[in-house]
This record gives C-alpha cells, sequence and structure tokens, in this order.
C-alpha cells in the first residue's frame, strides 16, 4: 500500500478563489507585516509595470540579518509560527505570504539560506542563490490601474514603526507622532504549553494618532489597518487583536472596550464637534468608561448647564430651557447610557433640578391629604370660600366650584387646581384666612393664579399666559363695575379706610 508523506496538500487556486476578494491592499499589509515583525530596518516595495502588460511586479525587501529564518515556511501553509505565541507580533497562522503567493502568476523568494521560485506553471523549484543578509520577495500579479492605486494609497495608511525605515518606489512612509500613548488590558492571544492559541487578557500600549486630511479614523494592529472606525482618532493596539479570519474587522465588544480606553484618555482633547462623534456614544456605553470621562462628555457636547427632557415634568423643561440650559432630547442616548449618565450625576432630569410643584400625587397608593370639614371651618375660611365661588362663576370658571381647605405636609403651596380649589392651610395658617381682608391682593392675585390652571396645567404654556391675562382684565372689570355685589368684600374698603384714617 502507497502512502503519501502528508495529510493535506494545499491547492493554489482554491486559495486564490479564497481570497481575490479581499481588498488588494491586503497584499501589501502582508508583506510589509511579515518585515516589521523582525529585526529589520529597511522595508523597500516596489510596483512595476511594462507598458502595455496586463501585470505588475511588486518586490519587497529587507534587511533582517538572518534572512528567512525557515525556508520551507514559504510554502507551507499554517506551519508552526514562532510568532504565534508573541501577543506583540502581527503574525498568526503563518499564511499571510500564502495568500499574496496565490495571486500571483509567478513569484520568487530569495533569503540568506537559498531562494525557491513559485513557477508560472504551478511548480516549486528550490536554488542555491542566497542573500547576503535580508530577503526579497518578487511577485507578479494581474493587477489593474485602479488596483495599483488602491494598493499605493493602503501603503500611506500605514503606521510605521520608528526602526524601520519603509518606502514605496523610493518614497520613504511618513512616521507619525501619537498625540498620547497608555496602556490598557485588552483581549488578546496567546499561546499554551501545547502551542494551542488561547485567548488571554493582557496589558496593552495603545497608540492614538490625529488623522491627516481626507482619511477616515482606523483601527490598528501594530500600525497595521484593520477596520475604518469614524472615530476622531486613528488608534493602534500594539499587540494581537482578537480579528476575523480575513483580518478587516473585530467584534463590537472589542471596538467599544478599546473606544471607552481612548475617550478616557482623550476626553481632554475633543472639542464640541468632536464630541459629538457616534463612536463617543458606543464607548460611553462600556463598563471601563470613568464616571469623569462621562461628565467631560456631556459638558463638551451640551455646555455646563444640561439637562435630559423629563416628560413627566414638561413645565421644568421649560424653566430651565429659560434658564440658559440646554435640554437634552430623550433619543439623543441609548437607555443604557442614559441611565449610566443619570446614575453617576453626568445629568438630571428637569423635574430633578426645577420640579414644579405637584400638591397632588398622582400615586394611588399615596396617603390623601387630610382636610378640614366643613363644620370645622373658620368665619374667615367661610368668607375665603364664598368669594372664590361667587368669583368662579361670575367669570365663567366654574358655576359650582368646589372649595376646600387642606392641611398638607408640603408647606410650599399656597393654593392648588385640580377642577376644584383647594387653599393650604399648613402654609397660609388660620390668621392669614382670619384676617384676609388685610391682604386682598394676595387673595385675588391667588384666584387669577388658580383660576388660569382651568385647561393648562403648565405655568410656563402659552395656554396658561393668555388664561391668566384675560381672566386678571375680567376681574379688573368686574372689580371697577360690581365689587359691591361680591360677597363680605365690605371689610376690605373698611379696612383701607381705617388705614387711611390712621
Amino acid at each position: 500500500m502507497a502512502h503519501s508523506k502528508t495529510w493535506f496538500t494545499a491547492h493554489k487556486d482554491g486559495l486564490r478563489k479564497l481570497v481575490e476578494h479581499l481588498p488588494k491592499e491586503m497584499i501589501i499589509f502582508e508583506l510589509v507585516q511579515n518585515v516589521w515583525d523582525e529585526d529589520a530596518t529597511i522595508c523597500n516595495v516596489s510596483i512595476e509595470r511594462d507598458p502595455g502588460s496586463a501585470y505588475v511586479r511588486i518586490i519587497c525587501e529587507d534587511d533582517v540579518p538572518q534572512g528567512f529564518k525557515h525556508l520551507d515556511h514559504a510554502f507551507t501553509i499554517w506551519a508552526e509560527s514562532e510568532k504565534k505565541g508573541d501577543p506583540t507580533k502581527r503574525g498568526r497562522f503563518n499564511e499571510g505570504e500564502k495568500k499574496v503567493l496565490a495571486l500571483c502568476r509567478s513569484a520568487e523568494i530569495s533569503t540568506t539560506t537559498g531562494t525557491v521560485l513559485f513557477n508560472e506553471d504551478g511548480t516549486r523549484t528550490s536554488s542555491t542563490r542566497k542573500t547576503d543578509k535580508g530577503s526579497v520577495f518578487y511577485g507578479e500579479l494581474r493587477l489593474t490601474v485602479a488596483q495599483v492605486t488602491e494598493i499605493e494609497e493602503a501603503f500611506h495608511r500605514l503606521i510605521p514603526p520608528g526602526d524601520c525605515e519603509t518606502t514605496l518606489n523610493g518614497a520613504e512612509l511618513a512616521n507619525r507622532s501619537p498625540v498620547i500613548e497608555f496602556t490598557e488590558t485588552l483581549p488578546t492571544f496567546t499561546v499554551d504549553e501545547e502551542g494551542h492559541l488561547r485567548r488571554t487578557r493582557r496589558q496593552a500600549t495603545v497608540k492614538v494618532y490625529r488623522r491627516n486630511p481626507g482619511e477616515t479614523a482606523t483601527l490598528y494592529e501594530c500600525g497595521i489597518p484593520v477596520v475604518e472606525t469614524d472615530d476622531h482618532f486613528h488608534v493602534s493596539v500594539e499587540q494581537k487583536v482578537p480579528l476575523n479570519r480575513d483580518r478587516d474587522n473585530v467584534t463590537p465588544a472589542y471596538l467599544r472596550k478599546v473606544r471607552a480606553a481612548v475617550l478616557n484618555h482623550t476626553v481632554d482633547l475633543l472639542d464640541e464637534d468632536s464630541a459629538a462623534n457616534k463612536g463617543i456614544d458606543d464607548a460611553m456605553a462600556d463598563d471601563g468608561v470613568d464616571e469623569e470621562t462621562l461628565k467631560k462628555v456631556l459638558e463638551k457636547r451640551h455646555g455646563k448647564k444640561h439637562a435630559f427632557h423629563d416628560r413627566g415634568d414638561l413645565e421644568a423643561n421649560k424653566q430651565l430651557h429659560s434658564e440658559g440650559y440646554a435640554i437634552i432630547p430623550r433619543g439623543s442616548y441609548s437607555p443604557e447610557v442614559r441611565k449610566k449618565i443619570l446614575n453617576v450625576g453626568a445629568a438630571s432630569r428637569s423635574g430633578g433640578l426645577r420640579p414644579t410643584p405637584k400638591p397632588f400625587s398622582s400615586d394611588p397608593s399615596a396617603p390623601v391629604m387630610k382636610t378640614i370639614s366643613p363644620k370645622d371651618w373658620s368665619q374667615g375660611m367661610k368668607e375665603v370660600a364664598e368669594i372664590s365661588q361667587y368669583l368662579a362663576k361670575e367669570l365663567g370658571i366654574n358655576s359650582d366650584l368646589l372649595v376646600r381647605f387642606g392641611l398638607p405636609r408640603q408647606r410650599w403651596w399656597v393654593a392648588a387646581w385640580g377642577g376644584d380649589l383647594t387653599w393650604s392651610v399648613s402654609c397660609l395658617g388660620k390668621k392669614w384666612f382670619a384676617t384676609w381682608y388685610e391682604h386682598p391682593q394676595a387673595l385675588l392675585g391667588t384666584l387669577i393664579h388658580e383660576f388660569a390652571h382651568k385647561g393648562a396645567p403648565d405655568h410656563l404654556s402659552q395656554e396658561y399666559h393668555q388664561n391668566a391675562t384675560r381672566i386678571g382684565a375680567q376681574l379688573a372689570m368686574h372689580m371697577a363695575t360690581s365689587s359691591k355685589k361680591m360677597p363680605h368684600w365690605r371689610k376690605v374698603r373698611d379696612h383701607l379706610k381705617a388705614v387711611a384714617a390712621a
């Protein structure tokens, strides 16, 4: 029985079909990252095309002293990678350059240990030809002009390590200086004793960069672009990032965690416009975002004076708006972020800052306010009740007004309207009712205020304002023409004469 040497044989065309849908920037990323993962100080890339040819030559050479350590890894997919267990290296599965090779018509890899030629007819041959140091990758690929442009533009999105001069067609890739650099514990990969990849968490250096004009903010793995984020900054995590198989995305949970860490360290660099970035909303939902960071974001977005719109207290919204507060609409934040903001005190509901007085509870389980039985009313209470009922009828408010005298626990309200009228003895005191005629303006002013609430519970609404002015005008006309008809009003006139005589 004949036996083959290995279980598997990789099919070049099959791999090509799996990767040809990927953006062609993958080619430059895979070649450059292989160099950056070694002790290279030079990485030179060139792209050449003969006139009229559909093929281009891509050459990538480096100065790594030991060259390609294991030349057979150039054609062995998924060989054990020395980089797999190092979280600070980009490589994992020893398959990156195979993706590039699968797209090539022919290719060649020369290094300090020899040369491998990948022939156009699908065969592979070896040569003893060696380099003095470093390695050279040469590949012929069928690429359109647009695809070459895509690769060249992608090259300039790379963020090179400071110790490796990286060029494309002789032009050096510009180094970038981070605006801030910090460490954060983030998910990554390592290997166990048997060489199996395992998820873990470790402290990673995170570098934050400003975008150049026209650039879209991107998440990087050790300077290699992974996925565009549309955030305010570029962010490079200097360790293995948990990527999908195509190496072009991360999970939403991972991106959120990175965003939260970046926001904690960059919130003071944001202005009003950059603080409005949608990625910041995602960061704010993460458990890792600091309370002080939340407060600063809210202040940058909405100013120092802000509050959430309170649908349970519409009057409070208007009151704060009149005081110069920014009222934050309910839909501005997700429920989880809104809850977090409220819990840490980064913002309050309008009703929490300027609660509209509510003498009557809407809670059916709340104790009913104690009222004074009509048989126990003082003479002054009876007179105030009769005046209230008289004016309610004359002014067209209610022809059969029910008047109560209450003893609420709250002492901040004088009277309350609820379709009927309740006077607060707790606030005014019994003496006030005994001497009501000494302060008729207070009596009439309170009645105007309460009567205006008919159909308009909101003090700051246009309806309430119109009611109050109309009722005030009606009362003025009534007092000018018919005050003698008002019950007990003679006490007011007598009091005013006595004061004048004194």
